[in-house]
C-alpha cells in the first residue's frame, strides 16, 4: 500500500489516526503504518492537522488540493 493510498484512505476516513489504530485498520505493521504516517505528515502534498496531546494523532484534511467531498467525488466517477 502506497503513501497516498494510506492518506486517502485516511481523508475518506475523516478522522485522526494513531499509528496502532492505522495498523490495526489497514492490517499492516506497527512499523509500517509509523512510517507511512511520517511521510504524510513531513511530505507537502497533504495537509494534515496533528493533535497536541499523547498520544499524538494525524488527520488528513486535504491532498494535492483536494478536499474530502471532491476525493469522494472521483472515487465515484472513476468507479
Amino acid at each position: 500500500m502506497t503513501t497516498f493510498e494510506v492518506a486517502n484512505y485516511m481523508l475518506k476516513q475523516g478522522k485522526p489516526y494513531t499509528a496502532a489504530l492505522l495498523a490495526r485498520e489497514l492490517s499492516v505493521s506497527l512499523a509500517v503504518a509509523s512510517g507511512k504516517l511520517y511521510n504524510i505528515k513531513t511530505t507537502h502534498r497533504y495537509s494534515t492537522k496533528l493533535s497536541q496531546q499523547s498520544p499524538i494523532t494525524v488527520e488528513v484534511t486535504d491532498i494535492d488540493g483536494m478536499q474530502k467531498k471532491e476525493c469522494l467525488w472521483r472515487s465515484i466517477l472513476q468507479s
